[in-house]
């Protein structure tokens, strides 16, 4: 490679870094509040219809309240899950889905470790 040809690209990278780091700092938080918007959207579409996707019964109706009570409380109290906790969160949703069997114990169950997971948040 070249002198001149290595000494553009190392000023191409210097000048990308700068725009990258100029827009992040200005723009930062606005792109990552509407990312966190669109996939909390994401989510609550997914698991409406998975929840739709399920017999009807008692305890369809109970899970489709308390998941309704779940988006309210994470919109009014500004609850984040990490990533750990989420994936064990989805695993047991997953789980509860695959079996398309609902009880009231499963769904205490979720309850359970969703409160959980608040708990550790608040902390």
């Amino acid at each position: 490679m070249k002198k001149g040809c290595f000494l553009k690209s190392i000023l191409l990278v210097i000048v990308f870094i700068g725009i990258v780091s100029y827009l992040y700092k200005k723009y930062g938080n606005e792109i990552i509040e509407s990312g966190k918007d669109r996939i909390k959207e994401y989510v609550e579409e997914k698991i409406q219809n998975s929840i739709d996707q399920l017999a009807d019964s008692v305890e369809k109706d109970l899970l489709q309240k308390s998941f309704t009570q779940l988006l309210s409380e994470i919109d009014t109290k500004n609850i984040s899950i990490n990533s750990d906790d989420y994936d064990k969160l989805l695993h047991k949703f997953n789980e509860l889905l695959d079996s398309n069997k609902i009880d009231l114990k499963n769904i205490d169950e979720l309850r359970n470790l969703i409160k959980e997971y608040e708990r550790t948040e608040n902390n």
